[in-house]
């Protein structure tokens, strides 16, 4: 199979659209913090040390980064683990190189004051995407609560209606991130019953390729392009580093954003985390923290639609140039 995978590769990289050794590579991203390593690995001189040439496209939304993704108008791309899981499951084949962080509080489950979820069985609860990932965490809180996602009728809107339907009262549940939960709280009466911190690892998040473009790369390229990366998350790592980082934060990672004061980009740092070498190693080797992940993902996704989740773990992975990175 990988045999027949590289045939296509050496056929794509002959049409043009595939990277080749020395090519530019485009990653995508969107704003938020928990990619920002790419972004101090470019601002910081961190590829072109390693003699990469490597190009960081900013997108607007989701919407926007997929279709760049699906169209190859970027390499690599940042999102959840889950979207990796969600393609696979549609026949996409995938390629993820490495877990580089997750969620830790900026995914937030709120709900109207007087009300409660049990209360509310057989109503909607409203998600911000479509995505295995949101469906996950919120299937842990319930869980807990005795109840589980088949008591709701789960429906998807883009974040900005999410918030206009719970503040007029056509939802009185919801996922929401930051900022959007907020006003969510301040303007629509509700309040926050949980978050993706209280549920470490709940909502990982990688950079990943088609597994055709993936396989295109030269092995030795994707070590160098881990390597950077590992850099960049030590150089975040250090706290003497805050002041400068904070610059490159509002520059280049939040382009969309007014300006953060320091109490802020604090705000948002805590919401994620961000990791080190050694939770890359633990996360991203064979058994890891995210072969776990997927493991219980694919349990999940069986037993909410009783289907096969067309997915294996081992298949999806790709971490080899990580764990050469880390000496391993």
């Amino acid at each position: 199979m990988r045999r027949f995978s590289k045939l296509v590769s050496m056929l794509w990289i002959l049409l043009g659209c595939l990277p080749a050794a020395a090519e530019t590579y485009r990653i995508g991203v969107v704003s938020w913090v928990g990619w920002s390593p790419v972004h101090v690995a470019a601002e910081l001189g961190f590829f072109k040390d390693e003699g990469l040439d490597v190009d960081i496209q900013w997108f607007a939304g989701p919407k926007e980064i997929a279709d760049a993704f699906q169209n190859d108008r970027v390499h690599l791309r940042y999102d959840f683990v889950a979207t990796v899981v969600a393609e696979a499951r549609k026949g996409g084949n995938l390629a993820l190189l490495a877990e580089t962080n997750w969620s830790h509080g900026g995914d937030k489950i709120i709900v109207k004051n007087g009300t409660t979820f049990r209360q509310g069985k057989g109503t909607k609860i409203g998600i911000y995407r479509d995505s295995p990932a949101l469906l996950y965490f919120l299937n842990i809180y319930l869980r807990n609560q005795k109840m589980s996602l088949k008591d709701f009728k789960v429906v998807q809107a883009e974040p900005e209606v999410l918030l206009s339907d719970f503040k007029n009262g056509k939802l009185n549940y919801m996922v929401a991130f930051d900022p959007y939960t907020i006003p969510a709280v301040t303007e629509g009466d509700g309040r926050v019953v949980a978050n993706s911190g209280q549920f470490p690892g709940c909502m990982p998040e990688g950079i990943f390729g088609k597994r055709e473009v993936v396989d295109a790369i030269p092995e030795e390229d994707k070590v160098k392009l881990m390597r950077a990366l590992i850099r960049a998350a030590d150089w975040i790592d250090n706290k003497k580093n805050w002041p400068a980082f904070q610059k490159i934060l509002n520059t280049r990672v939040l382009p969309d954003q007014r300006a953060f004061n320091e109490k802020e980009l604090n705000a948002l740092m805590i919401s994620v985390k961000i990791h080190n070498r050694k939770t890359l190693l633990a996360r991203n080797k064979e058994n890891g923290g995210v072969y776990r992940y997927l493991g219980q993902m694919k349990g999940f996704l069986k037993r909410l639609d009783n289907t096969n989740p067309f997915f294996e773990p081992t298949v999806i992975m790709d971490n080899g140039a990580l764990l050469k990175a880390l000496g391993k």
